[in-house]
């Protein structure tokens, strides 16, 4: 490799873009399918607490950081 710069094609807009989306879409298909789970008559709900609001957040950031980095 000529340039270490070279490997960072992945973080280009053509590639970043889909994969982005793809991982948006299966979040909100798996989301749709854990919130539609049923046992017998009764639905079963998810609960979401204090935890996984700051997972949720902790993640969000992480990403953003990882991608302001690199951008």
């Amino acid at each position: 490799m000529n340039n270490y710069l070279d490997c960072l094609f992945v973080f280009s807009d053509k590639i970043m873009f889909w994969l982005l989306q793809f991982t948006l879409i299966s979040l909100v298909v798996l989301s749709i399918f854990k919130s539609s789970v049923s046992k017998g008559a009764v639905s079963a709900s998810i609960e979401r607490g204090k935890e996984s609001i700051a997972i949720f957040y902790g993640a969000y950031i992480s990403m953003s950081g990882l991608l302001s980095a690199y951008l």
